[in-house]
């Protein structure tokens, strides 16, 4: 490896009958960067306009999705002789089932912000620009501020459902729906998006 001071990338071919070669990155300031410190935002993709081939592959890598309502999406790979193969074939089939994913990749064919929102591709859709950028933003709830709304508060959300789906109806006098519940443990969610305070944006 080149010396530790400078950026560097190394391509190396160790074994010349092999046709393997090792990627070394050296990035000696950024070396520990990927740590849990460094998520503390859940990647969110907001949707204006176009989302097209490597768009798409970008879009599929993020938690939350959001889109105006004007804006549309194609995989356009297909049409001039590739795959999609930067995420968007792994991803997506988690995302909108196989099914659909397969149909989406082999015709590359343009479909709507109302189409992606059926599809599960995007959550909501949004009239305007102005509204979308509004997207995902958490309100301060009791014993919760917004410097709480990080990626795995937001994941637990699923908690309230799969645990009234257990043991019935969620008693509100005894536990709040809030991120953290009342013995402190973060297992529910007061992750509220604005838009649900102004009633706006599709569901």
């Amino acid at each position: 490896m080149a010396e530790e001071k400078y950026k560097t990338l190394e391509v190396v071919e160790k074994n010349p009958k092999s046709w393997v070669f090792h990627l070394y990155l050296n990035r000696p300031r950024q070396r520990n960067a990927l740590t849990h410190d460094f998520f503390t935002e859940f990647p969110k993709a907001l949707i204006h306009g176009a989302c097209i081939g490597g768009a798409i592959d970008i879009v599929t890598a993020c938690d939350l999705r959001y889109c105006t309502e004007d804006a549309f999406f194609s995989m356009k790979e297909v049409d001039l002789a590739l795959a999609a193969d930067l995420g968007t074939l792994q991803r997506l089939p988690l995302i909108v089932g196989y099914g659909n994913a397969m149909e989406l990749a082999l015709t590359a064919r343009r479909f709507s912000s109302s189409e992606a929102k059926q599809l599960g591709l995007v959550s909501r859709a949004f009239p305007s620009k102005d509204d979308l950028d509004q997207a995902g933003s958490c309100v301060a709830g009791r014993n919760f501020s917004a410097a709480l709304c990080n990626r795995k508060i937001i994941r637990a959300r699923y908690f309230s459902a799969g645990y009234e789906a257990t043991n019935g109806k969620m008693n509100d006098t005894l536990e709040y729906r809030s991120p953290r519940d009342s013995d402190g443990h973060g297992t529910h969610t007061a992750s509220i998006e604005i838009e649900r305070e102004r009633g706006g944006g599709k569901r």
